[in-house]
């Protein structure tokens, strides 16, 4: 599973050897979102939490959901 977040700073994507529920992933967002003070911060607590490690950007790479930082809104892209 790849999820990417995305701000206005910036894409990073993580990998997750997992499969992840939408509304999990929204619950864990929300929770981590009200401590941290930044999307560095964030990124590094959802990759502690969930264990994701960081790749790199892959041009034909299928997210499997996006986490927009600016709008904390969360999807899934539609292909």
């Amino acid at each position: 599973m790849i999820i990417e977040i995305d701000s206005y700073f910036g894409s990073v994507l993580l990998v997750c050897d997992r499969t992840l529920k939408y509304t999990d992933l929204v619950k864990l967002y929300q929770e981590i979102k009200i401590s941290c003070s930044n999307n560095e911060e964030l990124t590094t607590m959802l990759k502690e939490r969930l264990q994701l490690s960081e790749i790199p950007e892959i041009a034909e790479c299928r997210v499997d959901f996006v986490i927009d930082t600016d709008t904390d809104r969360i999807y899934k892209p539609i292909y």
